[in-house]
C-alpha cells in the first residue's frame, strides 16, 4: 500500500505512506538548512534550528512523526510556499492543482543546494533531478492536477 501520482499520461509511484512522511520531514530539514544558514548571528541560528525541529514531534517507529498544528499555525509564515503545500497537504485530498505543483518546483529549485546533503532526498536524486519534479513540471506545463491513487 502506498501513494501514486498521476499528471495525465504520466504518474509516478511516491512510496509508502511512512516514506511519504520521511520525504515531508526531509523537505521541512532542507528548508530548515535554508532559512537557518542565512543568519549571522551563532545564537540567531540555534534558535532558528530549534524553531524547525520543533515541526517533529518524534521519531515514529516506521516514520516520523510530525506536529501539524504546529506546522500550520507557527511555521506556515517561514516555510517555502512550495514546502508548506507538500508538508501539509493531506493525502485525502486527493489531488495538488498545477499551481501547487508549480510552487513545489520553485521550493525544489530553492532547496537543491541543501538536497544533495539530505540523505532521504539525496537518494531521491537523478542526475540532480529530484525523483516527483518531471511530475510536477508536467502539472505546471500542461494545467493538469496531479491526482493521488
Amino acid at each position: 500500500m502506498g501513494l501514486d501520482l498521476f499528471c495525465g499520461a504520466e504518474s509516478t509511484r511516491m512510496g509508502s505512506y511512512g516514506y511519504v512522511h520521511t520525504q515531508r520531514w526531509a523537505w521541512i530539514r532542507a528548508n530548515r538548512e535554508h532559512a537557518c544558514s542565512r543568519l549571522d548571528d551563532k545564537q540567531d541560528r540555534e534558535a532558528c534550528v530549534l524553531r524547525w525541529n520543533a515541526c517533529l514531534l518524534r521519531e515514529g517507529r516506521f516514520s516520523p512523526v510530525l506536529d501539524y498544528d504546529y506546522i500550520h499555525q507557527t511555521m506556515k509564515r517561514e516555510m517555502l510556499p512550495g514546502v508548506y503545500t507538500f508538508v501539509y497537504h493531506s493525502d485525502a485530498d486527493g489531488s495538488w492543482s498545477d499551481a501547487e505543483a508549480t510552487s513545489m518546483l520553485e521550493a525544489i529549485q530553492q532547496l537543491r543546494p541543501w538536497f544533495s546533503k539530505i540523505p532521504e532526498l539525496e537518494r531521491e536524486m537523478e542526475d540532480g533531478e529530484y525523483y516527483l519534479e518531471s511530475l510536477f513540471r508536467s502539472s505546471r506545463n500542461t494545467g493538469n492536477a496531479i491526482y493521488f491513487g
